[in-house]
Formats: structure tokens, C-alpha cells, sequence
């Protein structure tokens, strides 16, 4: 706003400002014919439009020709300064006649392809994300699926694992109870001839004592043998249980 206009209030403000605008609206009339547009009507242009001007800014000028090498609007100055080397100009004046019905603002039409391209993109893409969704939701389930289809085969696994675990500790429990039975029979009978020998020499005469050591010296030589041969067999050996997982289960 305008400081020195405040002390006379808004309306002479408005009425400043409607002057410049059609003062500005007059410098658009660049050909016969054309009308003044109102302040609305104005206002809805969009401000690269409105920041066009009528006149070269660089010379003050009229704008004369039309360079079509450049694209650009010139005056008699700008064809000295910038358009010396160019060749092809058409006068303006000829260029803004029959503007709105020229091919170029038939080829504005273009944008409604163009618009019509974008929406038909723009709903494709929408269509989509809806399919990606519907694919991600597929793809959940599968995956649900499979990991209930691992989990019911590891299942199967670990239940064969454990029977043959079981199979294999019954084995070697029922070898363990055999030979600790026997053990225990041996030991009983170690512990018969620990005793007889104690008997013989305390009561037995000399005869009695050289063939009762000498029947005695062989049962433990036999006792000895079957320790012995228990150990060459391995039956001794220390055995480890454990669970057989082929290499494709192993993390």
C-alpha cells in the first residue's frame, strides 16, 4: 500500500489502483479492435501474462518485428543490438492478427490430449498400487502358508530325531544293564573266592592250601580273561549319544 495514499483511505487507494490497471490494459491494445477487459477479469490472468509487456523494456520501444530465429518480440533498436546477423523477421503486427484463431492457439488443444494422457496415468498408476496391494497381500499368505507347510515338516523331523534318539538310548541302555548285570555276578563271585581264599589260610593244611590257591589262581585268571576280552571287544569303550542332523538341516 501506498503511504501517501493512506490519509485519504481505501477508496481513493482502489481507485489508483483501477487507474493503473487500465492504464496497464491500454498498453495491451496492440491491435484495432480490442476491448477493455474488467479489474475481475483481469485479476484471473496468470501473472507471467500479466508481467508481459507491450513495449521493449531494454529501448522503450514499440515492438516492431517478429524474429523467428530467436522467438523473441523486437523493436527497430534490438534489430541493430541483439538480431544484427538474423534474417528472418515477420512484422508484428501481422504476427498478433487473428492470434485467437491462429494454428498456435489451436494447437492449445493439445493440452487437452495432454490432460487426458496424464488422468489416464494417473488412474493407471492408482490401478497399480491397488494390484501391488493385492499382490503383497497374496504374496503374505503364501508366505503364511509356507512357513506353516516348514513348520509342520520340521515337526516331522524333530519327531523322527527324537525316536531315533530313544531307539538308540534304548540300545545302549539295555547293553549297559546286560553287562552291569554281569558285572555284578562277577563281583559277587570275586567276592566268594576273596572269601574262600581267606578261609583256606586260616583252616585249611598246606596240601589243601597249594591246590585250593592253585583252583582259586584259576578262576581269577578266568575273571581277568573276560575283562580282558571285554576291552579288546570295545564293550568298555566310552559311548556318546547324540542326535545324526544331515548337513541341509544345520544352520
Amino acid at each position: 500500500m501506498f503511504p501517501m495514499l493512506q490519509l485519504f483511505g481505501v477508496q481513493i487507494v482502489r481507485l489508483f489502483f483501477v487507474k493503473t490497471v487500465k492504464g496497464i490494459i491500454e498498453e495491451l491494445k496492440l491491435q484495432r479492435g480490442h476491448q477493455t477487459i474488467s479489474l475481475d477479469e483481469y485479476m484471473k490472468l496468470p501473472s507471467f501474462i500479466v508481467d508481459i509487456k507491450s513495449r521493449c523494456e531494454k529501448h522503450d520501444e514499440k515492438y516492431d518485428f517478429y524474429c523467428r530465429f530467436h522467438g523473441d518480440p523486437c523493436c527497430v533498436k534490438c534489430i541493430k543490438d541483439k538480431h544484427k546477423d538474423c534474417r528472418d523477421f515477420d512484422p508484428f503486427v501481422e504476427v498478433l492478427r487473428d492470434i485467437k484463431t491462429s494454428a498456435k492457439v489451436s494447437n492449445l488443444e493439445k493440452f487437452n490430449i495432454l490432460l487426458e494422457n496424464f488422468e489416464t496415468t494417473v488412474k493407471y498408476l492408482k490401478s497399480r498400487i491397488t494390484t501391488i496391494q493385492e499382490n503383497k497381500t497374496e504374496s503374505l499368505n503364501e508366505i503364511r502358508n509356507l512357513r506353516a507347510s516348514i513348520n509342520e515338516h520340521l515337526d516331522e523331523i524333530e519327531k523322527k530325531l527324537v525316536d531315533d534318539l530313544s531307539a538308540e538310548y534304548d540300545k545302549i541302555r539295555i547293553k549297559y544293564d546286560h553287562l552291569t548285570s554281569e558285572m555284578e555276578n562277577k563281583k559277587k563271585s570275586i567276592q566268594r573266592l576273596q572269601n574262600y581264599f581267606s578261609k583256606i589260610t586260616l583252616y585249611a593244611a598246606d596240601l589243601q592250601i597249594y591246590v585250593g590257591l592253585q583252583y582259586l589262581e584259576k578262576l581269577a585268571s578266568e575273571e581277568v580273561g573276560y575283562l580282558t576280552e571285554l576291552q579288546r571287544k570295545g564293550q568298555l569303550d566310552e559311548i556318546r549319544l547324540e542326535s545324526k542332523f544331515s548337513s541341509d538341516l544345520k544352520c
